[in-house]
């Protein structure tokens, strides 16, 4: 897999969420719709979401850590 086509790949999960972390949405979407039919106020979406490890640093995403794993030379992406 070339670097360009990780990027991608990263960039695609980013709009379109696979795997578990799609899992956690729609979770995380019961969860709100659920609070708030039980009239809890001033709760969002994304205070359901879980946080994870790589979530909290600038540790590797998950095709990251699954490149890397692979043995695929990682390069780390500047912000646009």
């Amino acid at each position: 897999m070339s670097s360009r086509e990780l990027s991608e790949w990263e960039l695609y999960e980013e709009m379109e969420p696979f795997g578990e972390r799609r899992e956690d949405y729609r979770a995380a979407s019961i969860c709100h719709v659920i609070a708030v039919s039980q009239g809890a106020k001033n709760v969002e979406l994304k205070d359901f979401l879980l946080q994870r490890p790589d979530e909290q640093s600038e540790g590797p995403t998950d095709l990251r850590g699954f490149a890397a794993a692979l043995g695929a030379k990682v390069v780390k992406r500047e912000p646009e």
